[in-house]
């Protein structure tokens, strides 16, 4: 799903005009199966657009409640949630994260596990290599399981200099997860729910609607 937001001191006539431009861009760049374009104006959903079917092989077409995988997003949400506990001093983005998870101790180049933290992780700082989706599985179904990222990351292989260059790295937001879920004493999806979703008053579809309303790539698609 695209969110597109557009500064409010626009009007509202110019405000549409882009959400069809955005649109149409996006029908004619993009490779998709569905997409959703959304566009908030002074708090109000002016423009909603979508094509496509979210479920090719059931024919479900995509509406308000559609959800949809959000892949990397979910760095922002975690990132996000490191500030909310900065701010109520319970972490500090200067702190080295193994202060937090002592298991934290990368067997390749100790310096990482000793002198990384938050910022190093949230920005990919540290250095060490990812691990491909090939052998982790699109869903972590292979190699990885939520509690084993830290043991994971851990044992990862350097690739460059501690600090020395931008190495995009998803275990590490594992690692970042594991750090919420400790000082949250609750799972890291528990505590988003209570820190982000709650406040923010973000709802979803009743659970027993989820298994209908979820996007899914086509059976020969691979990810």
């Amino acid at each position: 799903m695209t969110l597109v937001r557009i500064a409010t001191v626009a009007p509202k006539y110019a405000v549409l005009r882009g959400g069809q431009r955005t649109a149409k861009f996006v029908a004619e760049s993009i490779w998709y199966t569905v997409y959703i374009v959304r566009i908030l104006h002074h708090g109000e959903v002016v423009f909603r657009h979508g094509e496509g079917l979210a479920n090719i092989e059931d024919g479900l077409e995509p509406d308000a409640d559609t959800l949809y995988l959000i892949a990397s997003c979910s760095k922002a949400f975690a990132s996000t949630m490191c500030a909310i506990l900065e701010s109520e001093d319970k972490i500090s983005w200067n702190t080295p994260v193994s202060n937090y998870l002592p298991d934290f101790k990368t067997l390749h180049d100790p310096e990482v596990s000793r002198r990384a933290t938050l910022k190093d992780l949230c920005s990919h700082a540290t250095g060490l290599a990812p691990v491909d989706h090939a052998v982790m599985g699109f869903h972590d179904e292979y190699y990885n399981r939520g509690c084993n990222q830290v043991k994971i990351s851990s044992n990862l292989p350097v690739a460059y200099d501690f600090r020395s260059r931008w190495l995009y790295n998803n275990c590490m937001y594992g690692v970042v997860g594991e750090l919420i879920a400790k000082v949250c004493k609750t799972t890291t999806g528990t505590a988003l729910k209570n820190k982000i979703f709650r406040p923010w008053e973000w709802t979803g579809p009743a659970p027993a609607q989820l298994s209908t309303r979820i996007a899914t790539l086509p059976k020969d698609i691979d990810p």
